[in-house]
C-alpha cells in the first residue's frame, strides 16, 4: 500500500514537471465549471476509494470513463483565455492638423512625380468630414504615411510607399498583439494548434499566417487561416471559424489575430464617396487565444455563449462599401451615401436572431404572448430592450454618424455607448479590432463582473452584421 502512493507520488510529480509550462496557467483552475465539476467530482471520489482498495479492475474502466468524459468537455465550451490589443508607439500618433499636413504634402510629392494627387478642394473636404469624425487628436496612422508629416512641399521624402512599408506594418502590430497574448497566457507558440488571421485589404504571398508561423516558430502541424475581403466584422468570422475548428478537435488552443493594414490604402483621386476612406480607418488590431482545454476554464476570462453571423445580399447592401476605381484609375473604396440605412437594417435582423438565444426566459415569454394576429398577419408589440439580453455592448466604431443612428434606434443612453465612443475619440475605426479595444476599455474600467453578458457586434462590407455574446466567468 506504501509502496504504491510512494510510486504514484514520484509518477505525478515527474508528470507535473514534464509538463510545467502547459499547467503553469493551472494553478488557478480549481474552479471548473459547475455543471461539469458536479459530474467529474463523484467519479475522480470513486478513482480515490479504488486506489485506496489498491483494486485495478476498479480503477481502469473508470480512468477510462473520466478520460471519455473529459474528451466530451473539451469539445463543449469554447474559452476567452485572454486577449491583446495594439498600442501604437508615440511617433504613430497624428492630430487632424498632422493629417491635413500629410494629405497636402503627399498630394506634392505625388504631384512633382507626375502621379495622380489631390487638389486643394479634396483636401478641404477631407479636413472638414475628420473635423466631424468624432475622432481625438493622437489616432495612429504607420510610419510610411507619418512620414509625410514633417515634410515641405519642395522636399523629397526618403522613401516612396510600397509593399516593403506594409508588411514593416504588419510585423509590428502582429507581433506585439502576439508578444502580449502569448505573455497574458504564458502559453508557448509550439502548443497553438490552430492559427486565424483577417485581414480585409492587405493579403501578401507568403501570407499573414506563414509570417507569424515563421516568427514564432509554430508547429510544422498547426493549423493556418489567412482571411481577407470580409471587412470590418471579419474578427467575429474569425471567431466563428475558431469555434467551429475548436469543436471538431478536441484539447485545442486557437489564436485569432484582428488587423487592418493601411500603408498602401490611401485614396488619391477626387471622387468624394471614396475620399472619406482617408479620414476614416486608422492603425490597430488584437489578438486573441481561445481554448476548449477544460483546465483552462477557471483560469479564462470568458465564455463563448452565442454567435450570429447576418449576411444581406441586395445590391445596394452589397455596393454600399465597395472597393473599385475611378475614371481614372485610382483604387479606393467607396462608401455609399446608404450606408447607414443598410448598416440599420442588417443590425436589426441580426439582433432580432441573437436575441432568441440571449434573452432571459420571462422576457421570451413576453414576446411570445404579444403576439397578435389579424388579417392573416403576425405582429409583436412588445420589443424587449437589448439590454435586457445583455448587460455591457461594444459597437464597431464604424463613424460618429453611425454609431448616432444606432444609439437612437436602439434606445441607448450615453453610458450604453461610452465604449464605442471612447474608442473612436481614441483610436478612430481600427476596423475589425475595434470590439476588443472596446472591450479593452469595459476591463479597464472594472465594469464587467462575473456572470456579466458582453455584447459584441459588428458590421462591415457585404453588407454583413456579425455579434459575439461572451459570458464572464
Amino acid at each position: 500500500m506504501s509502496n504504491w502512493s510512494s510510486e504514484t507520488a514520484s509518477l505525478l510529480k515527474h508528470f507535473h514537471m514534464s509538463t510545467g509550462d502547459q499547467f503553469e496557467r493551472e494553478q488557478s483552475v480549481v474552479r471548473m465549471a459547475a455543471p461539469e465539476w458536479k459530474i467529474v467530482t463523484p467519479l475522480i471520489g470513486l478513482l480515490v476509494h479504488a486506489a485506496i482498495q489498491n483494486s485495478i479492475l476498479v480503477i481502469v474502466p473508470f480512468v477510462l470513463l473520466l478520460l471519455l468524459l473529459l474528451l466530451q468537455l473539451n469539445k463543449k465550451h469554447v474559452h476567452l483565455l485572454d486577449f491583446a490589443v495594439f498600442e501604437p508607439p508615440e511617433e504613430w500618433k497624428v492630430s487632424h492638423k498632422d493629417i491635413g499636413k500629410i494629405i497636402r504634402n503627399l498630394s506634392s510629392e505625388r504631384k512633382r512625380r507626375g502621379l495622380a494627387h489631390h487638389s486643394e478642394l479634396d483636401a478641404q473636404f477631407q479636413q472638414k468630414i475628420l473635423a466631424n469624425s468624432g475622432t481625438g487628436d493622437a489616432t495612429a496612422w504607420p510610419p510610411a504615411i507619418v512620414q509625410y508629416r514633417d515634410e515641405n512641399d519642395n522636399e523629397i521624402p526618403k522613401h516612396f510607399i510600397r509593399m516593403k512599408h506594409t508588411r514593416e506594418e504588419a510585423e509590428t502590430i502582429l507581433f506585439q498583439c502576439m508578444d502580449k497574448l502569448l505573455a497574458k497566457t504564458r502559453i508557448k507558440p509550439q502548443k497553438i494548434d490552430c492559427l486565424i488571421v483577417n485581414c480585409s485589404l492587405f493579403s501578401p504571398t507568403p501570407s499573414l499566417c506563414a509570417m507569424i508561423c515563421q516568427r514564432y516558430g509554430l508547429n510544422a502541424e498547426v493549423k493556418t487561416y489567412n482571411l481577407s475581403g470580409q471587412g470590418c466584422s471579419a474578427s467575429v468570422i474569425a471567431v466563428d471559424l475558431a469555434r467551429d475548428f475548436l469543436k471538431s478537435n478536441s484539447h485545442s488552443n486557437v489564436v485569432v489575430l484582428s488587423t487592418e493594414l493601411i500603408s498602401e490604402s490611401i485614396y488619391h483621386g477626387h471622387e468624394k464617396s471614396m475620399l472619406i476612406q482617408n479620414t476614416l480607418f486608422r492603425s490597430g488590431g488584437a489578438a486573441i487565444m481561445l481554448s476548449n482545454k477544460w483546465y483552462y476554464s477557471g483560469a479564462s476570462k470568458y465564455s463563448l455563449h452565442s454567435l450570429c453571423r447576418t449576411q444581406v445580399s441586395d445590391d445596394e447592401s452589397y455596393k454600399s462599401v465597395y472597393e473599385t476605381e475611378d475614371e481614372e484609375g485610382n483604387k479606393g473604396i467607396a462608401l455609399s451615401k446608404k450606408i447607414t440605412d443598410v448598416a440599420g437594417k442588417t443590425i436589426a435582423m441580426n439582433l432580432k436572431t441573437i436575441a432568441i438565444k440571449v434573452l432571459p426566459i420571462v422576457e421570451k415569454i413576453k414576446v411570445a404572448l404579444s403576439v397578435q394576429r389579424k388579417n392573416g398577419k403576425r405582429k409583436i408589440t412588445y420589443t424587449p430592450h437589448i439590454k435586457r439580453a445583455v448587460q455591457h455592448l461594444c459597437i464597431h466604431t464604424g463613424g460618429r454618424a453611425v454609431l448616432d443612428t444606432l444609439q437612437e434606434k436602439l434606445k441607448l443612453s450615453d453610458d450604453d455607448m461610452k465604449p464605442s465612443r471612447h474608442v473612436l475619440y481614441k483610436y478612430g475605426n481600427t476596423s475589425s479590432s475595434s470590439i476588443w479595444y472596446e472591450l479593452d476599455f469595459l476591463e479597464q474600467e472594472k465594469r464587467v463582473k462575473p456572470k456579466d453578458k458582453v455584447l459584441q457586434l459588428a458590421f462591415g462590407s457585404g453588407f454583413k452584421c456579425n455579434s459575439i455574446v461572451w459570458k464572464k466567468l
